[in-house]
Formats: C-alpha cells, structure tokens, sequence
C-alpha cells in the first residue's frame, strides 16, 4: 500500500510522512509505502498511491484533489503531526473510524481557494521563485560591487554581466508569468497544447506594444486577465464543440481588434500599460501600501489558522500580484540610485515575522528553554530548527495551538501589533526599508534584514522577537501548566 501525505508546500508532511515511517516499522506493518509532497506537486503521483492524506491546514483543496482510484482523507487536527495519533489514520484506511462531517466554512473556502486561476497564480509565483530569486541576486551582486567604488575593466564588465541577468529574468518578469500561469491552466485542463501557449503569448503581446517594460512586473495584471479570458473564450467554444484551431484564430483576432480599438480610441499604443496603471491605481489606494489593509490581511490570515487552514495559502493568491509588484518598484529604484518608497510589499512581513504564522520562533525557543512538560519541551527541541526557517507546523498542530481557545488572542493579533509597529519605526526613518529583493520565505532570520539592504532590519527583527516572546510567554506558561498537570495524573495512573 502506497500512501501519500499531502500539504501546502510540501514541508510539514514530509516530517510527519518521517513519523508514520517510523510508526510502520515499530509496528512490523508490511508492504507499506509513505510518500509526502505539497499540493501543486501531486499530479505527480495520481495512479501510484492507494491512499492520500491531507493535511488539515489544507483541506479546503480536497474538492479539487481529483482521487484517481485513491481513497482521500483530510488528517484531523488533532492527529496531524502527533506520533501517538498515528493509528487512527490506519483506522482510517481500514473503515474503522469514518471521517467528520465537512463544515460550511472549509466548503465555502474549497470553492475559493480550489478556484482554478486563484490556486494557478499561487502555483505561478511558486514557480517564479528561481527566476525573481537569480535577477534579486544579480542585482544586489551589481550593487555590491558598484557601491564598493570598484571601477576597473573587470567591475565594469561584471556589472553589466549582472545587469543583464537582471533584465532577462525580473526585467520581462511578466512575460514568464504569463507562460507559466497559461501552462498551468492547461495543467487544471489536462492538456498541454503548444499552439494555444502560442496563441496566448501573441494575444498578450499585441496588448503590451513594444515597450519592453511592459512585459516586466507592470504585465503581470494584464497576463493574469489574458490568460483568464483566453480561456473562457476557448471553454465557451468548446462546450460548442467548435474546432479548437478555429476558436484560437477567433481569440487572437479579438484581442488584435481589442488593441487596434484601443488605439484609436485613445492613441495609446499600449492597453497593458494603461490596465496595469489603473489596476495600480486603485489597488494601491486601498489595499496596496496601506498598513490597515495589510493590518487587515494579517489578521485575517491568523483568523484561518486559528480554525485549522493555511491562511497564507487562501489570502495569498489575492494580494501577491500587487504585494510583489511593490517589491519589485522598490528594488528598480534601489537599482536606480533612488530609495526605496513602498513600506508596504512582500518584502515588508518578514522584517518583523519569525517562525512562520503567529511569529513562533520566540514560542519555540520558550517552549525549548522554559517548559516543564515533557511534552512541550520534546515538541519544542523537535522544532527549533525547521521554525528557524518558517515550518511551524509541527507547532501549531503539535502543542496545539490552532482549534485551541487558549492561544486565540495572541495567534490573532500578535502579527498585526507587530505589522503596525514596523511600518512606523520605517514611516519615522527609525528603521529602513527593505530594498526589494526576492529572498526565499524559508531565509533564516536576521540574514534577512542584511539581504533587505540595511543591519537595522536585522536588529528589528530581533526587537520584534523580544515583543512576541513578552507576549507569548502568558499564554505559553498556562498551557505548559495544563499539560504537565496531565503528564503527572497521567503517571498516577
């Protein structure tokens, strides 16, 4: 039997698919098989596991897990991650224990976050990680060397070596975005059809005109709306059962006609331009840099984890577009001789956020430091490590935190607080803002601040430690109380 443990990004399952191992061959089960990986990546296996697990935090993409001969299962919250709950899910497999009733919540977020073009760009800016990652460090390499005043034939050729790396990886940013997001729809479609991949790059090229800059991070609206269109265009014409050659010929002529339109109507030579401004304009109003909102998104966020999903993986595919290309401003200004102007950008939440949702770093090293239950300090040194480079869950679904009262207020409003007060020590000019560059989420803290172009970030980001572990520390001792108590009646027994 082949099983499959499934999760948002492929972490946390592969350190409970390591627990299940151990559980097989304690117990001598034989012929069984245990495989992790995240959710973007499961295509991969459909066909060679009997039985797929998915974790709780993920179980609104459970509608969208096609079980290809498999038996799904979402893992209780309660059971995920905890060694003495391992049984359960065999119970599971065998009928012996039947799964709970989804609740309205969860299904209304499946059909949210399971939305085919929402759960694309996600996947999308994923897949985008190497290419913004290479430009960021190309262009941090030309600042380095440019700013140390070196200014012979090697520097120069250097420089302009990284340069170049730089404007064919962020610099047409919008362009890989537009291929990658219209190859994964086909993904959701089950084909892959060069020609339409064709199509869909001509459509977006008559919209964005010849200004390379529009095919940066500006194109990255008008390629999402490209796509999306595109496609409902060509599923209209199928479900019509017209020639898929004919509808594609269709398509591209009403886009040129859309572009010509445009054109004469208003002169300009570019609607990606003109979208991407509006689109700009109004989101950044309202949503973009704007500590509320993003004050907002946080709590949010944490609302979702609070009752057992990855709010990250659901808020993200909403916000992203607008967050990366705030970073990304930032860092052509950076790259410009200019300072940085957007507080607000996805650089902007790790200044102040270790340890991933909830800022657990500080509730780790509590939790290792200062527990007297067994429990939670075995939970703690388990943890330490992979909290040091975002992967919380063995955390909160270990101690647990999520579905617990206990820990609802300073889950919900700990990052917030600390959001709110790293914009204004960067409004005040007290701590810089980040230069913009793409850095991974899994960063080790305090390298951070130093790769966001500034030590003060780093020592910030310590600050924002000392203020989470103050907060936390209530909460944690209340619940270290509760279980040692457990663990000592427990020993009675």
């Amino acid at each position: 039997m082949n099983i499959l443990i499934v999760c948002a990004n492929g972490l946390s399952s592969s350190i409970f698919a390591n627990k299940i191992r151990e559980y097989v061959q304690n117990n001598s089960i034989e012929n069984v098989k245990v495989g992790s990986c995240s959710i973007e990546r499961i295509e991969k296996y459909y066909g060679r596991a009997d039985v797929i697990f998915i974790a709780p935090h993920a179980q609104y993409l459970k509608d969208t897990i096609s079980d290809h001969g498999a038996k799904v299962f979402v893992i209780d919250a309660q059971e995920y991650l905890r060694e003495e709950r391992i049984s359960e899910l065999f119970d599971a497999i065998s009928g012996r224990k039947s799964e709970s009733k989804k609740k309205k919540t969860v299904t209304a977020l499946s059909e949210i976050s399971g939305n085919r073009y929402l759960s694309s760009i996600r996947s999308t800016f994923m897949k985008l990680i190497p290419v913004s990652l290479t430009g960021s460090l190309a262009s941090l390499l030309q600042l380095l060397v440019s700013g140390a005043g070196f200014d012979g034939t090697a520097a120069r050729y250097f420089c302009a070596g990284m340069d170049a790396v730089y404007q064919i990886t962020i610099g047409i940013m919008g362009f890989y975005f537009l291929l990658f997001y219209e190859r994964r729809i086909e993904l959701c479609h089950g084909y892959r059809i060069t020609l339409r991949t064709i199509a869909v790059l001509s459509c977006f090229a008559m919209l964005s005109g010849t200004n390379i800059s529009n095919y940066g991070i500006n194109g990255l609206w008008m390629g999402i709306l490209t796509v999306i269109i595109s496609d409902r265009i060509l599923l209209k014409a199928e479900k019509y059962k017209i020639s898929g050659n004919v509808s594609l010929l269709f398509t591209v002529m009403l886009f040129a006609v859309i572009s010509y339109s445009f054109y004469i109507l208003t002169g300009e030579s570019s609607v990606n331009a003109w979208v991407s401004a509006q689109i700009q304009t109004v989101l950044g109003r309202y949503v973009g840099d704007n500590i509320v909102s993003f004050a907002f998104m946080q709590l949010l966020i944490n609302f979702l984890w609070m009752i057992g999903l990855h709010g990250a993986s659901i808020v993200s595919p909403i916000v992203t577009p607008l967050y990366e290309s705030l970073a990304l401003e930032n860092l052509s200004r950076v790259r410009a001789g200019m300072e940085p102007v957007h507080i607000i950008s996805s650089s902007f939440q790790r200044c102040y956020l270790s340890g991933g949702a909830g800022s657990l770093l500080s509730f780790t090293v509590l939790a290792c430091l200062f527990s007297k239950s067994e429990r939670m300090k075995k939970i703690g040194r388990e943890s330490i490590i992979p909290v040091l480079f975002s992967v919380n869950e063995t955390v909160l679904f270990g101690i647990p935190i999520v579905l617990n009262p206990l820990f609802a207020i300073p889950l919900l409003l700990i990052t917030p607080l600390l959001a709110v007060l790293t914009w204004f020590v960067m409004r005040i000019g007290l701590v810089p803002i980040p230069n913009g560059t793409v850095i991974p989420f899994v960063c080790l803290p305090f390298v951070y601040g130093i790769l966001q172009g500034s030590w003060k970030i780093s020592v910030w980001e310590l600050v924002c430690n000392v203020i989470a572990g103050v907060l936390w520390y209530p909460f944690f001792k209340a619940q270290d109380r509760i279980l040692k108590k457990n663990e000592d009646e427990n020993k009675h027994i």
